[in-house]
């Protein structure tokens, strides 16, 4: 599910429940973290009755979930490396760019 539909979600801050199915490979193996962020946080889950089990559970206080540190700080580690933004965008990507290129260079 690597695209923009759970970026986008998670990026908008609303309250959001996604589902990987555990046949779809991770790509990259320096995500497992922000990912196992995800699942313990009740966002991410490798099946559908388990989603669908947080989905009721929370139902109520939807927001009240979304808003809790947990889920907020997995939020914000997924963001921060499958999502960064900043007011100075072209800097910021031009500078990993540049480090991208540095380290192809020397290896």
């Amino acid at each position: 599910w690597y695209s923009s539909v759970p970026t986008d979600a998670l990026s908008y801050n609303r309250p959001t429940i996604l589902i990987q199915l555990p046949a779809l490979q991770r790509l990259l193996p320096e995500a497992e973290p922000a990912l196992r962020a995800l699942e313990k946080a009740g966002i991410l889950h490798s099946e559908p009755e388990k989603a669908a089990q947080k989905l009721n559970e929370i139902y109520d206080d939807a927001e009240d979930w979304w808003a809790s540190s947990e889920v907020q700080n997995a939020r914000q580690t997924f963001l921060e490396m499958f999502c960064p933004s900043c007011e100075d965008w072209e800097r910021d990507w031009l500078r990993r760019l540049q480090n991208m290129e540095r380290e192809r260079v020397t290896s």
